[in-house]
């Protein structure tokens, strides 16, 4: 989230500035009205002698919600254990994965014709390449696919 927030962020800055715009340090009267009217103004004192007013767009808020509900699309890799027209054999596929008690996700899925079965989210391909060679133990020629994946969950801890 927040590297989609800075990349956000880092697109409003550069898409505002053009050559007519120049890079006041302080605004005129004029334009401040039309800025708190348009934006959330926020107040943030730095110390005593002064404070900072950062003006957010209220079309920023918009977007960040937009990008909760339905992050975009990214592309992977996933690892095909099936391919196939069988529902019934999708399905033992998957149960024998599952009693193997392997810790990536599964995606069982129907493609028209076929069913399929496909393993993990994946950034890179090393890290497909790795889960295929544990795979192709227990299933028989397992391959890579470039596909869209979930977002990989990240946690972070903060220490104060």
């Amino acid at each position: 989230m927040k590297l989609v927030f800075s990349i956000l962020l880092s697109m409003i800055v550069f898409a505002g500035y053009s050559q007519e715009n120049d890079w006041r340090l302080y605004k005129s009267d004029q334009e401040e009205k039309q800025l708190s009217n348009d934006s959330n103004a926020v107040r943030v004192p730095i110390d005593k002698n002064g404070e900072i007013t950062i003006y957010t767009n209220n079309k920023l808020d918009t977007l960040l919600q937009v990008l909760q509900n339905k992050p975009p699309e990214l592309k992977g890799f996933r690892v095909l254990i099936y391919i196939g027209n069988s529902r019934k054999t999708a399905d033992e596929i998957r149960s024998v994965y599952l009693k193997k008690d392997f810790q990536w996700p599964y995606y069982l899925e129907y493609r028209d014709p076929n069913f399929v079965v496909e393993i993990g989210d994946f950034m890179t391909r090393l890290q497909a390449e790795k889960v295929k060679e544990q795979l192709s133990l227990s299933f028989s020629n397992p391959y890579i696919v470039l596909t869209a994946i979930k977002f990989p969950e990240y946690v972070s801890e903060i220490t104060e």
